[in-house]
């Protein structure tokens, strides 16, 4: 799955369906009853192009649009939700770097994105997703955003090693940051149990004091609510 100009639609759903049969379909009972993949999948879903399929090629992806991306999460669901929803959470966090990162942040994240899952976190557990009712903030300091809080029910929570979170940055500013789970302060909390859905981790992020670097801040800081 290497290009757009050189597989059909068709030909890649076909393709995406066959992998499914033969690498997923045997094993959805598994993962929802441990809440794991099976040992290799996530390789073999990496060696696919799963993960790379809307990133651009310039950044070692497939390029494929959205509105494929959503039929292949479609199809991966039909032999196990857990895995269509890793994927859907996934794409939909790519696609917020994708418009909003920086040059410097897209050409140092999007490579990583073919090889690690990313996820998207605003739910918290003082209004859901209401982003007035936020408490999870960021104050800038020496080239940084300091940030605190927590988030819950978060899609790929625990799975994904990157993730867009949705922070406070003034009075009635809210911006977005990208941050590595690999960043000190960052720790993951208790994991859902959604039947049916145990294979994909809807989780809870710490965040104590994490010093986020200033460019991976997505878009314009002033988002006035």
């Amino acid at each position: 799955m290497k290009s757009n100009h050189n597989l059909t639609k068709e030909l890649l759903l076909e393709s995406v369906s066959k992998f499914a049969d033969l690498e997923i379909a045997q094993h959805w009972k598994f993962i929802d009853e441990t809440g794991n993949l099976p040992e290799g999948l996530f390789a073999k879903m990496v060696n696919f192009g799963f993960l790379s399929l809307t990133i651009s090629e310039e950044y070692g992806g497939s390029g494929f649009d959205y509105d494929i991306a959503w039929e292949v999460a479609y199809e991966i669901s039909k032999r196990s939700a857990s895995i269509g929803c890793i994927l859907e959470g996934h794409y939909k966090t790519i696609d917020q770097i994708k418009r909003f990162a920086s040059d410097r942040l897209k050409e140092e994240f999007l490579p990583q994105g073919n090889q690690r899952i990313f996820g998207f976190s605003s739910t918290e557990p003082s209004g859901g997703t209401n982003v007035r009712n936020m408490r999870t903030e960021a104050f800038y300091q020496d080239n940084h955003w300091i940030l605190n809080g927590s988030k819950v029910m978060i899609t790929n929570g625990g799975l994904a090693e990157v993730y867009c979170v949705i922070a406070k940055t003034g009075e009635n500013e809210f911006s977005c940051v990208l941050v590595d789970m690999n960043m000190p302060g960052f720790e993951f909390g208790a994991r859902e149990n959604f039947m049916g859905l145990r294979g994909c981790p809807v989780g809870t992020l710490f965040f104590d004091n994490i010093r986020v670097p200033e460019y991976h801040l997505l878009g314009q800081r002033e988002q006035k609510q």
